[in-house]
């Protein structure tokens, strides 16, 4: 079982470089631009250079929209990861003065516990 686990692991690495690598390569080698209705549209994909090309107004859309959805997220990736390395290096902290117990994975901060009473208005 774990010779299947491991081919599985390697086959995912070499798959996730792949991918990566391809739209790296097409989104590095392939820039060009169009004019649609006054605006520069500046993208990225393999075609072929003696040829010319255009896009229709819903296909640059779909590339926007693309390009904003990638940015998004990528963006909360990177939160993501500040807040866990974050929470590391204030975990190895708290442990070193032994101010958490060593179990815990994470710290979970959060406030005194509190309470009101509404009182009702006549």
């Amino acid at each position: 079982m774990s010779d299947y686990k491991q081919n599985i692991k390697q086959f995912s690495g070499v798959l996730l470089l792949t991918l990566f690598v391809g739209y790296f390569v097409g989104i590095t080698f392939f820039p060009h631009k169009h004019v649609v209705e006054g605006h520069l549209i500046v993208h990225s994909h393999p075609f072929s250079s003696t040829e010319h090309h255009s896009h229709s107004a819903n296909v640059l859309n779909l590339l926007q929209q693309l390009a904003q959805f990638l940015t998004k997220t990528l963006l909360v990736g990177i939160i993501i990861v500040a807040f866990l390395k974050l929470n590391q290096a204030i975990s190895s902290i708290c442990r070193r003065f032994n101010l958490i117990s060593t179990q815990r994975q994470f710290i979970f901060l959060r406030p005194p516990p509190f309470s009101f009473k509404v009182s009702e208005v006549n």
